[in-house]
């Protein structure tokens, strides 16, 4: 209520206004999106092009990884790497367990090396078409030397449980130069691979 002052003795209440907000509804957990939003947002995503990493890490002695179009960079000062994982994943344990890995930006003829670390093989390392090639960095952790740009060697500083997945932030304490020669990265649209050139053509 507010109260108005006017001649000495009298004084007129009347109601308060209610208060201007700029917030939106809040979502209740009763109000979970409709199925076909899912269906809608999940085709709207596909077209959306991602960046294609192999995430690799260790087991206890059993190297593992696997294939995300969710890394990105968080900070440059410090340097902050990021990555969504599936919580379904089988290599999300080995992840938080290790606490390390190794963000390896593949190459653009580099596809059969992300469809394998995308599969459910128990020896990731073995594509279709033969094995890969394996490095191991001076913290032990394997990577992708031949197959990748570059790998991002990082140590898991925090997590975040969003939906269906986990949200690892980590520090990058070290960047290691590939052996192959690629002028390509490797790139993901319309649930398919695809080759990006990393300059323009003249």
């Amino acid at each position: 209520m507010t109260t108005l002052a006017l001649a000495p003795g009298h004084a007129v209440t009347t109601p308060m206004a209610p208060a201007l907000t700029s917030e939106p509804p809040r979502t209740t957990p009763s109000e979970q999106p409709a199925p076909d939003v899912r269906t809608a947002y999940r085709d709207a995503m596909s077209t959306l092009a991602g960046g294609v990493c192999v995430i690799t890490t260790d087991d206890g002695d059993t190297p593992t990884g696997l294939t995300v179009t969710t890394g990105f960079s968080v900070s440059m000062d410090p340097p902050i790497f990021g990555v969504c994982v599936d919580n379904a994943s089988r290599t999300l344990p080995a992840l938080l367990a290790r606490g390390a890995f190794v963000a390896n930006v593949l190459g653009g003829d580099a596809a059969h090396v992300a469809s394998s670390f995308a599969s459910r093989a128990p020896d990731k390392f073995v594509a279709a078409s033969g094995p890969i090639i394996r490095g191991t960095t001076a913290s032990g952790l394997p990577w992708l030397p031949q197959d990748s740009l570059r790998g991002v060697e990082c140590e898991i500083t925090q997590t975040i449980t969003a939906g269906d997945h986990t949200i690892i932030l980590a520090t990058v304490r070290q960047v290691h130069a590939s052996q192959g020669d690629c002028a390509h990265s490797l790139g993901y649209l319309a649930r398919a691979f695809h080759p990006l050139a990393l300059a323009p053509t003249v």
